[in-house]
């Protein structure tokens, strides 16, 4: 039952991934597989400076990039899923 106030729009409706995860997630990897790089250098061709840090870094930036990377892939995916569905707007 539709009352007299009502109005129908159309919409689109869609899942839509959240960006911030995707960006956490890809730097904590990226920030683990630096420190997992760093491990599997052997101990006497490191140098003194703190390569360590320096793999951290470069590795979560990697990764803070790849998973927004990943995140609008799948927003891109998501916007050709969308469907259009009629929606009443009610007042008051």
């Amino acid at each position: 039952m539709v009352k007299e106030n009502a109005q129908t729009e159309t919409v689109r409706v869609r899942k839509a991934p959240k960006l911030i995860p995707f960006m956490a997630v890809g730097t904590t990897f990226g920030a683990l597989l630096g420190v997992g790089a760093y491990f599997v250098v052997p101990e006497s061709a490191r140098t003194d400076a703190n390569i360590l840090g320096v793999l951290i870094v470069f590795l979560g930036a990697i990764g803070f990039m790849s998973g927004t990377l990943m995140a609008l892939v799948f927003d891109w995916v998501s916007r050709a899923r969308s469907q259009e569905l009629e929606a009443t707007k009610l007042k008051g």
